[in-house]
Formats: C-alpha cells, sequence, structure tokens
C-alpha cells in the first residue's frame, strides 16, 4: 500500500502528517503468541512555532 505524504496546518500551531507504519511482527501479551501487525497510516504531530513561543512564555 502506497500513501502519499498529507500535511494539514492549524494556524502556525500545529501540523499533522499522515505516516504509513510498516508490517511487523508483534506478540500477544496473554498468550504470546506471535502476530503479524498489519500496515497502516497513523497521524504525526508537530508543533509550529507559534505554538513552541507560547509554551516558552
Amino acid at each position: 500500500m502506497d500513501c502519499p505524504q498529507r500535511q494539514t496546518a492549524s494556524g502556525g500551531f500545529v501540523t499533522f502528517e499522515a505516516h504509513q507504519r510498516k508490517q511487523r511482527l508483534g506478540r500477544n501479551p496473554a498468550t504470546g503468541e506471535e502476530l503479524t501487525i498489519p500496515a497502516t497510516t497513523v497521524p504525526d504531530f508537530s508543533a509550529g512555532k507559534g505554538f513552541k513561543e507560547k509554551v516558552a512564555a
């Protein structure tokens, strides 16, 4: 699955991007059974300049 980068800014305070996570191996903690976790698209948050300035003030 190929996912283009999508980016959304909110008034210079935050930026949200969509990132593709690759398929990976995981483990069921209850049974210890290995399983495959499928690839998925997840959000990524970055603080913008305006947000960083407000927090530092």
